[in-house]
């Protein structure tokens, strides 16, 4: 899953399984960055799910951003898009100096330059360059 799974701490954990089950419930094969935004923005606790939904992007509004497939038997996957999130969340938490992935590290990563879900993020309204710099403000602390 993780470049380093052992570094996520339950709240990710919890965002990546809530993304899974909304790629799911879109009969989706591989779960997708969307996804993972959706799932940390539905997972509620953590401050990075408070500053989404702050800047008006909730869990419901960004799984409809994505396409509905025709259904499938199976669990989603991690495709490789996914891994590289997923190993750029784990720097992030590197370039704060601590050993751990939390979801202000996967939201960083999910909001980075050239991420497919920063699209989403603004075509829902939300001021990405704000939103950017709360969520290194909250991974600073």
């Amino acid at each position: 899953m993780s470049a380093c799974p052992e570094r996520l701490t339950d709240r990710p954990k919890k965002a990546l399984e809530l993304a899974r089950r909304f790629a799911a419930d879109r009969n989706h094969v591989l779960v997708t960055p969307t996804m993972v935004l959706a799932g940390v923005a539905a997972e509620g606790e953590c401050l990075a799910a408070q500053a989404l939904a702050d800047a008006g992007l909730d869990a419901a509004a960004i799984v409809e951003t994505t396409v509905k497939l025709p259904a499938w038997n199976g669990l989603p996957g991690w495709g490789p898009s996914m891994c590289r999130m997923l190993g750029d969340a784990d720097r992030i938490g590197d370039s704060f100096g601590v050993r751990y992935t939390n979801c202000e590290h996967l939201t960083l990563a999910l909001l980075s330059e050239g991420a497919p879900t920063t699209f989403t993020v603004v075509s829902l309204g939300a001021d990405l360059p704000a939103l950017r710099a709360e969520m290194n403000e909250l991974a600073s602390r």
